[in-house]
């Protein structure tokens, strides 16, 4: 955010983190925003800078916070499989960056994965086989102490579709041997060494909405991962068959 508006992080100027705390909080509760002002303070202690959680303007921003809740955020639509194909036939851009975004959605639909989750894979983290491709994710939010799980994603043979074909041919075209999966693509077609953002993930999602047709707004990364719980529910997949993808806990 302070990259966007221009600001300095650290050490931050209180109307800055105030300023930040309205803006986070036009979506979030305020327990929510509370965590991030705890966080920001601590750095800032850590740092042997002012706890900016006692500056007046952040306190005044506190206050405005808890006393209105803030918004939940807007519930966004799944991504199911009608509503993959449409996204699948649609993506914007560049041939290489069609294939990225191509292999994206679908690796991401397949193993439910969360936009961190997704962003943080490694070609390290995949093992292909003849049928299926495992995948090794070694942390995520219902896995803080890190002890990893593997996802198999089935090959779709014959599929224009199959997220296994898909995502070997991004690494293939990218020229991915090592190192983060899914990375920027300059305009002059050139694959960056700088992985994704969480809130690129986002941004694909809804640039391939906007391209088939459909309102950009109502989805978001988590889009991929909740329709792929959504379809799987649709189709009796069994609750326990559902976590061991998700890892629900």
């Amino acid at each position: 955010w302070c990259a966007t508006e221009k600001q300095q992080p650290l050490p931050a100027v209180g109307t800055v983190v105030a300023a930040f705390l309205a803006y986070y909080a036009e979506s979030h509760r305020a327990s929510s925003v509370a965590r991030r002002l705890a966080g920001i303070a601590w750095c800032h202690r850590s740092a042997g800078f002012p706890d900016l959680a006692k500056h007046q303007a952040v306190k005044m921003a506190m206050e405005g916070i808890q006393r209105d809740d803030g918004m939940l955020p807007t519930r966004k639509a799944p991504v199911d499989a009608p509503v993959l194909g449409q996204l699948l036939g649609a993506v914007p851009g560049t041939p290489l960056v069609k294939c990225r975004d191509r292999a994206l959605l679908l690796i991401g639909y397949a193993g439910a994965f969360r936009r961190e989750a997704l962003c943080a894979l490694d070609v390290s983290d995949l093992t292909f086989h003849k049928d299926r491709l495992d995948i090794l994710v070694r942390r995520g939010k219902e896995d803080q102490k890190g002890k990893g799980r593997v996802i198999s994603v089935k090959r779709r043979l014959g599929s224009p579709d199959c997220a296994v074909a898909e995502l070997q041919r991004w690494l293939s075209v990218g020229g991915i041997k090592e190192g983060s999966i899914f990375r920027g693509v300059s305009k002059h077609g050139t694959v960056s060494k700088t992985r994704l953002s969480a809130k690129i993930v986002a941004r694909v999602v809804k640039r391939a909405a906007l391209a088939a047709g459909l309102d950009p707004s109502g989805f978001a990364g988590h889009s991929l991962r909740a329709g792929h719980i959504t379809q799987a529910a649709r189709q009796g997949a069994r609750l326990d068959e559902i976590m061991r993808i998700s890892g629900h806990k």
